[in-house]
């Protein structure tokens, strides 16, 4: 009878070994990296940040609309930033490589593809932005940010039936961005301001400034205004609303940017695209966070 339960038990015991769940591996699982991590620039996610030296361009846009806003924008920056004659030269090239000897197929499309790469690139890049309708997109180094949206916004002028943007409202150009701390702000003002107020032959100029603030509690409005006052000196006066240059500070989170502007800002609808193309009055943008006072 001892012997039947020994056995019994021994059954029992392995019955038991046999339903418990196996060990899980202990070695690295295999992950789904973070939105933050990848480049979809189409759905205007971006792993790059806006980082000190860099220039670009502010763009607001309806709330919802930021991924079709990033795409606009960009095909927009790509025609104004290649001039016709670079077009025709590129078409030039592909032409020539496409109607070249070659040994067999394979090495035909490898000189096409060739010829293609050469096309200028200008490599206008997304930046991730953490507040709605609001995006920012980096320009290169030969590309001057202000005389591109200037250009754009006045030939919506001229040819205001050509509608190019229908997402884009406000286009903000930044000549250099620096880190928004008051030594930051004073380096890159310094910067920004020297060709236009202290270059050797430059003329006594009326100035007005406009800084906006999203995202960040460090530096005051008025600070920011009396320090570039100083800045630009005593032999340039002041005049809010008939000024020859507006200077423009954006400062978001830990970055701030500057740009100096011509005097047809205002008449320029202050580059907001839309007004530009339907001069109708319009509400304020939709869902932009407001600026701090």
């Amino acid at each position: 009878m001892s012997d039947v339960k020994e056995i019994t038990a021994k059954r029992k015991a392995e019955g038991d070994v046999k339903q418990r769940p196996e060990k899980v591996s202990k070695g690295k699982k295999w992950q789904t990296p973070k939105k933050s991590q990848t480049d979809s620039t189409d759905s205007g996610t971006s792993k790059y940040q806006i980082e000190e030296g860099d220039a670009g361009i502010w763009a607001t846009c309806e709330r919802g609309r930021e991924a079709k806003c990033v795409g606009e924008l960009r095909d927009l920056l790509e025609q104004y930033a290649t001039s016709p004659e670079e077009d025709a030269a590129d078409e030039r090239t592909v032409e020539k490589v496409v109607i070249a000897p070659a040994e067999d197929i394979e090495a035909e499309l490898k000189q096409e593809v060739s010829a293609l790469k050469t096309r200028r690139q200008t490599q206008f890049r997304n930046i991730k932005i953490d507040i709605q309708c609001l995006l920012f997109m980096t320009t290169p180094a030969n590309i001057d940010p202000v005389t591109l949206v200037h250009d754009i916004c006045k030939d919506s002028v001229t040819n205001a039936r050509r509608k190019r943007g229908r997402w884009i409202k406000r286009l903000v150009p930044i000549t250099l961005m620096g880190k928004a701390t008051e030594k930051g702000l004073t380096e890159t003002a310094r910067k920004v301001l020297e060709p236009h107020f202290h270059a050797e032959g430059t003329e006594t100029k009326k100035f007005a400034i406009r800084p906006s603030i999203r995202a960040h509690d460090t530096l005051g409005k008025k600070w920011v205004i009396d320090t570039i006052a100083q800045l630009v000196g005593p032999r340039h006066s002041v005049n809010l609303k008939k000024y020859d240059c507006l200077i423009v500070v954006e400062i978001y989170k830990a970055m701030c940017g500057m740009s100096v502007l011509s005097g047809d800002y205002d008449e320029l609808k202050k580059y907001n695209l839309s007004e530009l193309y339907n001069p109708a009055p319009q509400k304020a943008e939709e869902g932009v966070v407001p600026e701090k006072t």
